[in-house]
C-alpha cells in the first residue's frame, strides 16, 4: 500500500499511467475493465464496479420476482404513509445511459437477451405508477444526444426533456400542480464539459454535452444557510450532489408549493427546474448505495413538513431495496392502530428511568414510535423489557432526529426503553396496541 501511495504522489508515475491509459483506449481497450467499459464510436460507461454496471446493461443482474415485489411493496408503503398525512409523491428513475443508447454499447452486447429490473418493476404499474421516461428520451435524442459519450448522466437536454415528462405527470395525478409548466426551449447548443473519466481512468477527451437555451431565464433562487441566511444565485444554477444537503427558496416559484427531494447526482441537471417550480425546496442526498446512510423519511417530514416528496435515482440503483420493508410494515401498522376504533396509545418513556422499570405492562401486541437524536451516523442499540424478557434490535442512526418504528408481540414495560450507542440519545417512546382485530387488510397483511 506504502508504495501504491508512493507512486500515485510521483507525477512521472502519473504521466505513466495516463499514457498507458490513452493508448488502451484508443486500441479500443479498457484500461481498467471494472470501472469502464469501451463502447461502439468510443463512447465509454460505467464497469461492474458501479453497482454492476455492465450486468444490469446486458441483462445478466436484475430484480427477481421476489425482490421485485419486496421493491414495490416498500415504495408503496410509504408513498400511503405520506398520503395519509396529505402529501404527494413521485419516484423518478433517471435513465442509465445504456437504456437510451445501447447501439452504443460493445458490439459483444447486442446478441445478450436483456431483461432490466426497470421492466420487471413496471409490470407491477398497477401497485406503484412509475413514470417510464425511457421512451420519451430515445425519441429526443433524433433531435439532439440526450447523454454524452465520456459521462453516465443525461445532459442538460436530457434532463430538460425528462422535465418535461414530469410535469405532464403531476399535472395528471397531483392536486395543486394541474398547471405546472416547464419552461419553454428556444433551441440547444453544444459544449465540452462533463468527461467524468478524465480523473477516473485519466482519458482526457472532448465531451460534447448539450445544453439548452430557454426562451425566457429561470427565476432567481435564494440559497439558505442553516442559520437561514440566503445567498442569491441566478436560476440556472445547479445543486450538485456535493452541495447537499441545500435549501432553496423561489419567491416567484410556478408552484407556492414546498418539495422534498431525496435523490443522487441525477437529481444535478434536473435541480434548476425543481427549483423554479417549488416555492421551496429541501434536496436531500439519498444514499441510494448506502442503505445505513439513508435520511429518515419520518423525521423529515416531520421537521419540514413538505407538501410533496420526490425520489430521483438513476437506473442501475434499481439493483438496491428501495428501503426497510420491515420498518415501512411497522410504520403502517402504528398507523392503522391510531386508526382502529380499538386502540390504545401510552407514552412509555420521556427518557430512560430506573424508577418505571417495575411500571404497568400494557396489553396485545404492540406497535412502537422511538424517537432518537444521533450527533452522527452510528449504530444504536434499542432494548426493552416485555413480558417475554429482554428485546432488542440494531438500528442505523443518521444526525438529527431518526423516528424508528418497532413492532413487538410481547408486552412493553413502561420505563423499559433504552438505547446505546455514540451519540445516540433517546428522545421519546410512543405505544400503540390494537384489541380489535378487524383492522384494513394492509394492516393485517
Amino acid at each position: 500500500m506504502a508504495k501504491n501511495r508512493l507512486r500515485a504522489a510521483t507525477p512521472l508515475w502519473n504521466d505513466a499511467v495516463a499514457a498507458y491509459n490513452s493508448l488502451a483506449y484508443r486500441m479500443g481497450v479498457s484500461p481498467q475493465p471494472a470501472s469502464a467499459v469501451v463502447g461502439r464510436w468510443g463512447w465509454l460507461f460505467l464497469g461492474d464496479r458501479f453497482d454492476r454496471n455492465l450486468a444490469q446493461a446486458v441483462g445478466r443482474d436484475a430484480l427477481d420476482a421476489t425482490q421485485a415485489t419486496q421493491w414495490v411493496e416498500t415504495a408503496s408503503l410509504q408513498r400511503r404513509w405520506l398520503a395519509a398525512r396529505g402529501i404527494a409523491s413521485m419516484i423518478i428513475i433517471a435513465p442509465a445511459k445504456w437504456s437510451i443508447y445501447p447501439d452504443m454499447l460493445p458490439a459483444w452486447t447486442t446478441a445478450v437477451t436483456k431483461t432490466h429490473s426497470f421492466d420487471r418493476l413496471l409490470e407491477y404499474r398497477a401497485t406503484l405508477p412509475l413514470l417510464d421516461l425511457r421512451p420519451t428520451l430515445r425519441e429526443a435524442r433524433h433531435h439532439a444526444d440526450t447523454y454524452s459519450p465520456f459521462n453516465s448522466h443525461w445532459n442538460d437536454y436530457g434532463a430538460y426533456i425528462g422535465w418535461l415528462a414530469i410535469t405532464r405527470h403531476l399535472n395528471e395525478r397531483v392536486h395543486g400542480l394541474e398547471k405546472l409548466a416547464a419552461p419553454l426551449l428556444s433551441g440547444v447548443a453544444e459544449r465540452d464539459d462533463g468527461n467524468e473519466f478524465a480523473a477516473m481512468l485519466s482519458i482526457e477527451r472532448p465531451n460534447p454535452w448539450t445544453t439548452v437555451q430557454l426562451q425566457a431565464p429561470l427565476a432567481d433562487v435564494d440559497i439558505l444557510d442553516d442559520s437561514g441566511h440566503a445567498r442569491k444565485v441566478v436560476g440556472n444554477t445547479s445543486t450538485d450532489l456535493l452541495d447537499l444537503p441545500r435549501t432553496t427558496h423561489t419567491a416567484v416559484a410556478r408552484s407556492p408549493m414546498r418539495a422534498l427531494v431525496l435523490r443522487d447526482s441525477s437529481g444535478n441537471s434536473l435541480s434548476p427546474y425543481l427549483q423554479d417550480a417549488f416555492a421551496d425546496t429541501l434536496q436531500v442526498d439519498q444514499h441510494w448505495a448506502e442503505p445505513n446512510r439513508r435520511p429518515n423519511l419520518p423525521a423529515l417530514v416531520q421537521q419540514y413538513k413538505p407538501d410533496v416528496v420526490f425520489w430521483i435515482m438513476t437506473e442501475r440503483y434499481l439493483g438496491q431495496p428501495f428501503g426497510d420493508l420491515s420498518y415501512w410494515r411497522s410504520a403502517t401498522a402504528f398507523d392503522c392502530a391510531r386508526a382502529d376504533a380499538g386502540s390504545t396509545e401510552s407514552v412509555l418513556v420521556a427518557a430512560p428511568s430506573a424508577s418505571g422499570a417495575a411500571g404497568r405492562a400494557h396489553p396485545a401486541k404492540q406497535v412502537a414510535l422511538v424517537v432518537i437524536d444521533s450527533s452522527l451516523e452510528s449504530i444504536a442499540h434499542l432494548r426493552w423489557n416485555d413480558d417475554k424478557g429482554e428485546g432488542d434490535r440494531l438500528i442505523a442512526v443518521v444526525p438529527g432526529r431518526n423516528d424508528v418504528f418497532v413492532e413487538i408481540s410481547g408486552h412493553v414495560v413502561d420505563g423499559s426503553v433504552s438505547v446505546t450507542g455514540s451519540g445516540a440519545k433517546l428522545v421519546e417512546v410512543r405505544s400503540r396496541s390494537s384489541l380489535d382485530t378487524s383492522s384494513s387488510d394492509e394492516c393485517n397483511r
